[in-house]
């Protein structure tokens, strides 16, 4: 594979919902903490990936990865205003690192494999997307894909912002997994980001699905993920 990715691992936030005192990127599943798991799914593919902490998660995060003599670059996202402004932190240090591409990838996935990881990089530069993401097709989905007649990506919408009515019963979702082309999608993304700049509200990260899709770019959804892999952390209740 020619392409250079770097990858990103989003880690700032605190863990509220699960009761916990530490990142919840640090809960144990089976005994093996959730980064130390997504580390082993990145594998050889990134040595050094970007973490994106907040004050709060840095020293703990630190401490562990220290522990383990697993090498990381930190940027701080100041204030948690949603994991668009998370992932657009990762341009602090573009400057000091070569590569096309940022696999970003959700901080709370004990079960995520190498072997998905591995297949929506292949995918992505195969079909030469600007943007591709892993899916899966489950009952009561939490966030929803929409395409086109053409089966294109036209947007990711979160079940939050979808009325109860319209809610599907079973539908195509997303698994907190995504890798695109780094120029062109933080072109947009800053755009996003500038529109919402007095926004009190969190600017999640799948509303740049439907802006690269409005503005003509290749965004791609690959149906490849177990179930088990879509399994996010948010209370002991969430794992198996």
């Amino acid at each position: 594979m020619s392409k250079k990715v770097k990858f990103l691992i989003a880690a700032a936030g605190k863990g509220t919902r699960s009761g916990l005192k530490y990142p919840k990127s640090l809960y144990k599943v089976d005994d093996i903490p959730i980064i130390r798991r997504i580390y082993s799914a990145i594998g050889d593919l990134d040595n050094k990936p970007i973490i994106v902490v907040s004050d709060f998660s840095e020293p703990f995060l630190k401490e562990y990865l220290n522990s383990e003599n697993l090498e990381y670059i930190f940027v701080t996202q100041k204030k948690q205003i949603g994991m668009a402004d998370a992932v657009y932190q990762a341009r602090k240090i573009f400057k000091n690192y070569e590569f096309t591409d940022l696999f970003v990838m959700w901080g709370d996935l004990p079960y995520i494999t190498n072997k998905t990881i591995s297949n929506l990089m292949e995918l992505h530069f195969s079909y030469k997307s600007d943007l591709s993401f892993a899916t899966l097709t489950e009952n009561n989905p939490y966030t929803i894909v929409e395409r086109d007649e053409k089966n294109n990506v036209i947007s990711v919408s979160e079940l939050k912002d979808i009325p109860p009515h319209e809610r599907p019963k079973k539908g195509e979702r997303d698994i907190g997994i995504f890798i695109f082309n780094k120029d062109k999608v933080f072109k947009y993304l800053k755009q996003l980001l500038d529109r919402h700049h007095n926004h009190v509200d969190e600017i999640g990260f799948l509303e740049i699905i439907k802006v690269l899709a409005d503005n003509g770019l290749s965004v791609n959804g690959y149906e490849i993920a177990r179930p088990i892999e879509a399994i996010s952390f948010n209370s002991k209740d969430d794992l198996i």
